[in-house]
């Protein structure tokens, strides 16, 4: 009888009579019109909508079925649906089954807007079927049909076609079309919260959806704080006698899972088990995929029964799906993942193909799942020593991780880049752990790797300046208002960060709601962007055009943080380096030393720095081993990661005394592929120059913010010296050295700062402000814990209202990238620790420097630690000197360093500068 009924079903043999009978036939009295599908884990289901779970006498063909495919009986779900889709009108060319009955058989031009509503929902609760059960083109084809008929029927503000345009929503989000899923769910959640209110179950239903796609765009917090607020309506509006409470449950414990939470996330799928169990749905396949997730958890925890778990959970998963299902699929990942921590590669990468021919058909080859999979076969052929076939299938897989960000990067705002990018930077380092143990050997494979490092490293901060220059210069009236209305948004945010809660209360300010505003627009902008410009398509730089740019005696460091998911070396950091020179052909990969070691060393670095005494290890710890690969080279252009951010080379003494400042000329990149900007010369005085001048702040209270009368000399001794060179300038000292003031700047070709600078790596609790802003906010975003003392700034630490609107005393990182720096040569932080912050490994240091960068700067002059007021004062007097006569703010700063080691021979006082070009 199984076998008869699926020839029926799938080849369409036409095993029933058309029936015009459709009350009692299709949809009965009792029959609800409208089906939502519900996110669960991996896949999707349908929500229950209060039908009683066993079928009744009276039941019409779609409620038997829906009764079916509530108790995951699918087979027996479609043959009732056969039944109930013969009896609606057909076309003269009506095809045999239940997909060509519905999508090209039914005849819609016959039927009143009763009956469309009844197949409209028949096409959209079969589509959903075929997306539970993984055929996912049957279920768009069917999805997309009842949408489109509901549309011309009944207009895009009905019910019917939102209910469309959601279950459309949830089928994009398991496709991998992140965009166009969340254009959906954006417009979805506030017109079911508008439809239906919040407590109901299509609400409860949506926020859940939409939780899953933020995860899957590494957006967890947002999707957590929707679970849970999901999972406290669905108590009340969910049923009490079904699952999707369960798989809400569920949902939740995954996001735990993939926080490493590993015991709240075995705490919530035990809950999740419980109450199926206790509903008497153990033989509910969602039972079974619990158990799947719940399998994957118990993987990473090496629970000691897991072999004859995982074989068991398998075995049902394809009893009851078959074997091409994604969920099946996932039931075998979780297999591999067992053996890939047994050692068993040969094992794993067997099971691991299976899986990966089941999601390439289901998913396509550019779905994230699929390329995890890919990326894990290639994990186990190099530790077969497979090199070759991993090394190709590493490439091919990192490509397509690459392809996926930069298309995605395109409609996502700067927080979301920055959460997405998180979910593929363990891809990358894997296949960086992967290079440093195989590269020394293979020629190509270290050339390819340069490439894929400079293509993505600093690939944030280089899509947001992207856009931003893209905008700012762009003709389009529109763009151009919505950047401005941005740009203001996010000023009133500053300001309602540095306001006390209760303020905020008393005034009915939502400020998640004007984040949530803020962040629509970014995205809108960074969409126009990509539409306007070309410079999104432009062909990166690879390791010859790299080469073409180098002089003899010049070599290009790229340093290189990898961790290690797996190998010997699992869970552990290690830092490498791959140098390039001209007329060589690939770049010398040198291997530097343990990750824990080097960062661990750098506050000892830096108390040495501090108390002024010579260091023993950090030139043999952290430059000794590049020597031999630079050789003869004098000019190095570096591009640091992880640690070497906090640390500057050029303070590093040899055994013999002297300093790495004495031996190279070391130019700070972001990315070796920046060297052409690296060596074109910027002189002080082109065209009509102007420079603007901030100094010694009057900060309101000497006893809590001591003063800087050095910063006020240094300033005027800098506007004497480019007044000199027919720069034009801004002096602002005093009160003047304000918060608006600096605002106000507009491209000038210098920017000096000189006053107190702060970043705060974290922030205690105990109390709701922190240098003037809100804790919540502050310990979330590095870019709120960073920035520079002005005017007034002394109100921040008593706690003080803040009477200035928007200013209080402080230029934070998150207010600086709103700066139009887009034609400023140079910014010179020259205040305490302007370098620091929050470092993001392949990314830099989240703090002032970034936001100068995104504001547009083009080089820029920090501190890595607290600085003498004296010695900047002259410091920064030289390198002016210089720049004047030599047009080049490289050679400038050098020299201005060692002409101040001459007086100051402790890095302390010369060292703590650094230009980044």
């Amino acid at each position: 009888m199984f076998f008869i009924l699926w020839a029926v079903l799938l080849t369409g043999i036409p095993a029933f009579p058309q029936n015009a009978n459709l009350q009692n036939n299709v949809a009965g009295p009792q029959y609800t019109e409208l089906k939502y599908s519900i996110s669960f884990a991996d896949q999707s289901q349908m929500v229950h909508d209060g039908i009683k779970l066993k079928t009744q006498i009276n039941q019409s063909f779609m409620e038997t079925g829906d009764v079916a495919y509530y108790n995951g009986k699918y087979f027996n779900a479609a043959a009732r649906y056969l039944y109930a889709a013969s009896s609606f009108p057909q076309t003269t060319n009506s095809g045999y089954g239940l997909y060509k009955i519905l999508a090209g058989g039914a005849d819609p031009s016959k039927m009143d807007d009763k009956m469309k509503k009844i197949y409209t929902s028949a096409a959209s609760t079969v589509g959903m079927l075929y997306q539970t059960r993984g055929k996912f083109t049957a279920a768009e084809t069917l999805l997309k049909l009842a949408m489109d008929i509901r549309e011309r029927s009944f207009g895009k503000t009905s019910r019917e076609y939102i209910n469309s345009l959601h279950n459309m929503a949830v089928l994009k989000k398991d496709l991998g079309q992140y965009e166009e899923a969340e254009r959906m769910f954006n417009y979805l959640v506030p017109a079911f919260k508008k439809l239906f209110t919040v407590n109901s179950l299509q609400y409860v239903v949506v926020i859940n959806n939409r939780a899953m796609l933020l995860a899957e765009l590494g957006r967890t917090k947002e999707a957590i704080a929707l679970l849970d607020e999901a999972l406290k309506l669905g108590e009340a509006v969910l049923s009490a006698s079904y699952i999707d409470y369960e798989r809400i449950l569920t949902n939740r414990a995954l996001l735990e899972q993939e926080s490493g939470n590993s015991d709240k996330a075995e705490t919530y799928y035990q809950q999740a088990l419980a109450g199926m169990e206790k509903k008497e749905m153990e033989d509910h396949p969602d039972y079974n995929n619990v158990l799947v997730y719940y399998g994957s958890l118990r993987v990473e925890k090496n629970d000691a029964d897991v072999t004859s778990f995982l074989s068991g959970v398998a075995g049902k998963v394809k009893k009851r799906y078959g074997d091409d299902h994604p969920l099946y699929a996932k039931a075998l990942i979780n297999s591999g993942d067992h053996y890939l921590n047994k050692k068993m590669y040969a094992d794993a990468k067997a099971v691991y193909n299976d899986a990966a021919g089941i999601q390439l058909k289901k998913l396509g080859e550019k779905h994230k799942d699929y390329l995890g999979t890919m990326l894990k076969i290639a994990v186990c052929e190099w530790q077969l020593q497979d090199n070759s076939n991993a090394s190709a299938r590493f490439q091919k897989t990192i490509r397509q991780y690459i392809f996926l960000a930069e298309n995605l990067f395109r409609t996502m705002s700067e927080s979301e880049k920055t959460n997405f990018w998180r979910t593929l930077k363990p891809a990358l380092d894997t296949y960086f752990s992967f290079i440093l143990d195989a590269g020394k050997d293979d020629p190509e494979l270290l050339r390819e790797g340069y490439n894929f490092w400079i293509a993505t490293k600093g690939m944030l901060i280089n899509s947001t300046k992207q856009t931003k220059n893209i905008i700012l210069n762009s003709s389009d009236p529109a763009t151009r208002k919505l950047y401005e209305d941005w740009l203001n948004l996010k000023t009133t945010l500053a300001a309602y960060y540095s306001s006390p809660l209760e303020d905020l209360k008393e005034d009915k300010i939502d400020l998640d709601e004007i984040e949530k505003q803020a962040n629509t627009i970014e995205k809108e902008l960074t969409k126009r962007s990509s539409r306007f410009s070309e410079e999104y398509l432009r062909k990166p730089l690879r390791l010859p055009d790299v080469k073409d740019l180098l002089l003899p005696g010049e070599a290009a460091i790229e340093i290189i943080r990898s961790f290690h998911y797996y190998g010997d070396k699992k869970g552990q950091a290690e830092y490498a380096a791959l140098v390039v020179k001209k007329g060589i052909m690939q770049p010398v990969l040198v291997h530097i030393g343990n990750g824990a070691d080097l960062e661990k060393y750098a506050s000892a670095y830096k108390r040495y720095i501090r108390n002024k005494i010579a260091d023993p290890k950090a030139y043999s710890l952290y430059w000794q081993p590049l020597e031999q690969a630079i050789g003869d080279s004098k000019k190095i252009y570096l591009s640091v990661d992880g640690v070497y951010n906090s640390i500057n080379p050029n303070t590093f003494q040899k055994n013999d005394g002297t300093y790495l400042l004495d031996a190279y000329e070391i130019i700070l990149l972001p990315n070796t592929a920046s060297i052409a900007s690296a060596k074109t010369q910027l002189p002080v005085v082109a065209g009509k120059s102007e420079a603007t001048l901030m100094g010694s702040p009057f900060f309101g209270n000497d006893a809590l913010i001591p003063p800087l009368p050095g910063t006020k000399e240094e300033v005027q001794r800098i506007d004497t010296l480019l007044l000199g060179s027919n720069v034009s300038t801004k002096l602002y000292t005093d009160q003047n050295a304000s918060e608006e003031n600096i605002k106000l700047v507009k491209g000038p070709a210098v920017l000096h700062v000189a006053t107190h600078g702060f970043f705060n790596p974290d922030v205690s609790m105990d109390k709701a402000m922190t240098m003037g802003v809100q804790v919540s906010k502050a310990k979330n975003n590095a870019l709120l814990r960073s920035g520079l003392l002005l005017n007034g700034a002394a109100s921040v630490y008593n706690d003080e209202p803040n009477l200035l609107g928007s200013n209080n005393g402080v230029l934070y990182a998150f207010e600086a990238m709103n700066l139009d720096l887009r034609n400023t040569k140079l910014v010179v932080l020259s205040a305490c620790e302007t370098g620091t912050g929050e470092i993001i490994n392949g990314e830099g240091v989240y703090g002032l420097c970034r936001s100068f960068q995104v504001a547009g700067a083009s080089k820029i002059l920090m501190s890595l630690w607290k600085v003498d007021d004296a010695a900047t004062k002259d410091l920064m007097t030289a390198f002016y000197n210089n720049w004047t006569k030599l047009n080049d703010p490289q050679q400038a700063f050098v020299q201005a360093q060692k002409t101040i080691k001459e007086k100051y021979p402790q890095p302390y006082y010369w060292g703590a500068f650094v230009l980044l070009n």
